[in-house]
């Protein structure tokens, strides 16, 4: 029979650690309308920017809560099932101030509040990205209308006015590189992959249906990149910029922030056994006394 480890949680950090993340998440947006996009020039003969408007495909609202309702669908089902066929016992108890908390809830808290950090970064990143570089979307000449000034050939004109009506589209006219849409797309979809891969891919039995899930979680995230394009919100390369950041910090976050693959954590079915090094806090922490073995 194994030994069972009792672990003491610390809710409190958990939620301090959350209440950061979004406050470092508002004051980013904040210092960045403070602050506006570089304002940059463009070349005469750059075809590029001179595509017509169109209305987003995916708005950034229908984004964001579709990257969070998926995640949390996807990792409360999966976590449900695994304790629904584990066939071992649990060798980690969770408590809190005496009473016991079921792993099931300390999982979910741990793989979606490691979801939302990485998330909020990738958000964090990309304003800051956006407004330092401030390149000229596809339908700039379109929302900006600009006037007064002379093309000599292929010259450079960084003196010119806009004659929009509308001053939010032209601000948001300089914020082309890269695609947020796509990084948070494609890091919503690689995250789940990886999750899916470290906790229920070895079960033979699931293979065909963590495929079906894993497909259609990289189709739909490539298709709002593909609407990017065809909204002439962004070039090519912005789009493929955010796609390798989105990748990239989906692996940071699921391998080596959250340690996803740090132990095998299957055994016949779904075995529960949990890293307690990384239990349920968005952020890695030095553990207290009070959380060593008992």
């Amino acid at each position: 029979m194994p030994r069972i480890r009792t672990v003491e949680l610390s809710v409190v950090r958990v939620v301090i650690s959350t209440v950061l993340l979004y406050a470092l998440l508002a004051a980013v947006r904040l210092g960045a309308k403070l602050v506006g996009y570089r304002h940059v020039g463009f070349f005469c003969d750059d075809a590029s920017i001179r595509h017509e408007f169109r209305s987003e495909t995916v708005t950034l609202f229908v984004l964001l809560g579709g990257c969070y309702i998926t995640a949390f669908v996807v990792i409360i089902l999966v976590e449900v099932y695994r304790v629904c066929c584990s066939t071992s016992s649990e060798s980690v108890q969770y408590e809190w101030r005496g009473n016991n908390v079921h792993p099931l809830i300390v999982r979910l808290v741990k793989y979606f509040g490691y979801f939302q950090a990485g998330y909020v970064f990738m958000i964090v990143i990309g304003t800051v990205t956006k407004r330092a570089v401030g390149r000229l979307r596809p339908n700039f000449f379109d929302v900006c209308k600009p006037s007064q000034y002379s093309c000599t050939g292929n010259s450079y004109i960084t003196d010119y006015v806009c004659e929009g009506e509308d001053e939010k589209k032209i601000a948001n006219s300089r914020s082309s590189f890269y695609s947020g849409h796509s990084v948070l797309a494609i890091y919503t979809a690689v995250y789940l992959m990886l999750y899916l891969r470290s906790q229920v891919s070895s079960v033979t039995k699931c293979r065909v249906i963590v495929a079906i899930v894993e497909m259609l979680l990289l189709s739909l995230a490539l298709y709002v990149c593909y609407t990017r394009l065809h909204d002439n919100m962004h070039h090519a390369t912005d789009v493929l910029v955010g796609i390798v950041v989105g990748v990239a910090g989906a692996a940071y976050t699921a391998i080596l922030w959250a340690g996803m693959f740090r132990e095998k954590q299957h055994e016949q079915c779904c075995d529960s056994t949990l890293d307690i090094e990384n239990v349920i806090q968005p952020y890695p922490i030095v553990k207290s006394p009070r959380q060593e073995l008992m």
